[in-house]
């Protein structure tokens, strides 16, 4: 009983690692689907002009009531306002008007003062784009718009991922 208890634990902890680690693998077909779309704030988000300048462009897919993405909202913040010549954060909010109340998201994005546009993704073209299910789920874009790096908490050192991202990795 004992060794098939320790294979247990061993492979679950080799599978939370897998799920919590970030993602560099090969690029991916998802793409966004518009190079640019309206911000709940009215601005536009031209993931395209973005990318043409040099900036990666980080996808954060999150909901208003999930204790995760009001968790690591202050490192995003910090990251958004340190890194804002090497990245461009865009938030996405998933859900349709009945599901996402466009007011609370308003109050929750003040509250946590982010400082990057929100994109309201009221038929979920760019959650099913990219195959998010889960949030928060973060994705940094190629310079083609695809996908190039995932993970579901920030990183360390974002302008690594800059980096490898620029460096086509």
């Amino acid at each position: 009983m004992k060794p098939l208890h320790r294979i247990l634990v061993v492979a679950l902890c080799a599978l939370s690692a897998a799920c919590a680690s970030p993602s560099a693998a090969a690029p991916t077909a998802h793409r966004v689907p518009a190079s640019s779309a309206t911000a709940l704030d009215g601005r536009t988000i031209d993931v395209e002009r973005e990318l043409a300048a040099g900036r990666t462009v980080v996808l954060v897919f999150w909901q208003t009531w999930c204790g995760p993405c009001l968790a690591e909202a202050p490192k995003l913040r910090e990251a958004a306002r340190r890194h804002a010549g090497e990245l461009s954060f865009v938030g996405v909010v998933s859900g349709p008007d009945g599901v996402v109340d466009d007011a609370e998201l308003a109050r929750v994005v003040a509250r946590l003062e982010l400082p990057y546009v929100q994109l309201r993704d009221r038929d979920s073209s760019w959650s099913r784009a990219f195959e998010v299910s889960a949030t928060p789920t973060l994705i940094a874009l190629r310079v083609d718009g695809s996908e190039g790096w995932r993970a579901h908490r920030p990183p360390d050192d974002w302008l690594a991922v800059h980096r490898g991202l620029r460096a086509g990795r």
